[in-house]
């Protein structure tokens, strides 16, 4: 599932709650650049892999009103900050489950490096986003699918006494 974007005419566009955000003060131009600056936060630097992220703490990070944050989220993705944080999760956790055997890396260990705290959690917003688990996922996308196909590179991992450290 991919997070779908709007554009800063579609920000303006009559149908967008338009009480919820009528005296905001957000201009347009800036919440396409909050948009951007919250994607490079998400892609480039990861952060939706801290599993104590909240949507303060993007804030803070991004310099800006919590409120702003949470109204370009909501109108330009078209989803709360959680979800979106879910959706970036389960893309990392689709491509390292692609790419990894389950004696590489085990569905505990890729929920632990993309953020998740426990298994359920993982595995409960895994099934509501993809429609399967990550198991079945694994089963049918991974290195081992029952189609022979291969796919190439594997994620970099490294052993530690407590988890598994995964490059992703």
């Amino acid at each position: 599932m991919s997070i779908n974007r709007r554009t800063e005419e579609q920000l303006l566009s009559p149908g967008d709650s338009p009480l919820k955000y009528k005296n905001s003060g957000l201009p347009p131009s800036y919440a396409q650049e909050l948009a951007e600056a919250i994607e490079k936060q998400m892609t480039e630097d990861k952060l939706f892999r801290d599993s104590t992220l909240r949507l303060p703490t993007l804030a803070v990070k991004l310099n800006t009103r919590l409120h702003y944050v949470s109204q370009v989220i909501n109108q330009i993705y078209h989803v709360t900050f959680f979800e979106y944080v879910n959706q970036k999760r389960i893309e990392a956790a689709k491509e390292l489950l692609r790419r990894a055997s389950p004696e590489e890396l085990r569905i505990i260990e890729v929920a632990y490096a993309i953020g998740y705290n426990n298994k359920n959690t993982f595995n409960s917003a895994f099934k509501r986003l993809t429609g399967l688990t990550p198991s079945q996922f694994r089963d049918s996308y991974g290195p081992f699918r029952h189609d022979s196909k291969q796919t190439s590179g594997r994620p970099a991992v490294q052993q530690s006494e407590t988890t598994a450290r995964i490059t992703i």
